[in-house]
């Protein structure tokens, strides 16, 4: 299903939640990039992407840190348990949360990536968001106001500047 692309113009004020990620970790990538480094299944960007911008910087109860990109968002307590099997010492999730947190400051520019195209509902979570390439990753748990900065519909060479 292609989403209602008039909906995501540039300069256009909405309201974001889920997973957002600081903007040098995906600046001046083309969307074929981008797809291999969030974790988008290949071709998922074929229609193209929003980028929406937050407004401020969401308050520490307002986000959660998911690591890397490279394991999956679904697979992240799954992994943190098996680096505690393996005898890796694995802080825990509140502080993990509060050390990420220190990562960002008021320059920081957390933007959402929004697919144009929805995701495959018939696909596992796995087909349509294998692991990335490593890009810092947070879950803004809650609704907060962003603008869209870009709508690039290039694909796979249009790049986010």
């Amino acid at each position: 299903m292609l989403k209602n692309r008039y909906f995501y113009r540039k300069n256009f004020e909405c309201f974001i939640r889920g997973f957002i990620v600081p903007k040098e970790f995906i600046s001046g990538r083309t969307l074929a990039e981008l797809e291999r480094i969030l974790g988008f299944k290949q071709g998922r960007l074929k229609q193209g992407a929003a980028f929406a911008k937050l407004f401020n910087l969401p308050d520490k109860h307002e986000l959660a840190y998911f690591g890397s990109t490279e394991t999956a968002a679904h697979h992240f307590a799954e992994r943190r348990e098996e680096l505690r099997n393996q005898g890796v010492d694995v802080i825990g999730h509140h502080q993990l949360n509060e050390a990420s947190y220190h990562y960002l400051n008021a320059s920081t520019q957390l933007i959402k990536v929004i697919p144009l195209k929805d995701h495959n509902p018939l696909l596992s979570e796995d087909e349509n968001w294998p692991s990335g390439a490593g890009a810092m990753q947070y879950k803004l748990v809650v609704t907060k106001p962003a603008m869209i900065i870009d709508v690039i519909e290039d694909y796979p060479n249009g790049k986010f500047k």
